[in-house]
């Protein structure tokens, strides 16, 4: 996540209460970091041979 996509994501989050001073304590993980996408990893396609058109399309 690049420098500007988090500013645009991080407005966009509630301020922490700990923060305002309305107890709570900080968090122990960078919110940036959890937002982090996990790598999924793609299904390939795999082939399936052509076995051209049908001899005798009208049984």
């Amino acid at each position: 996540m690049t420098d500007v996509e988090w500013a645009e994501v991080r407005s966009a989050m509630p301020v922490p209460a700990w923060l305002l001073n309305r107890g709570g304590c900080p968090e122990a993980h960078c919110h940036r970091e959890m937002l982090l996408p996990v790598p999924v990893p793609v299904p390939v396609p795999v082939p399936v041979p052509f076995a051209g058109p049908p001899t005798d399309p009208h049984p």
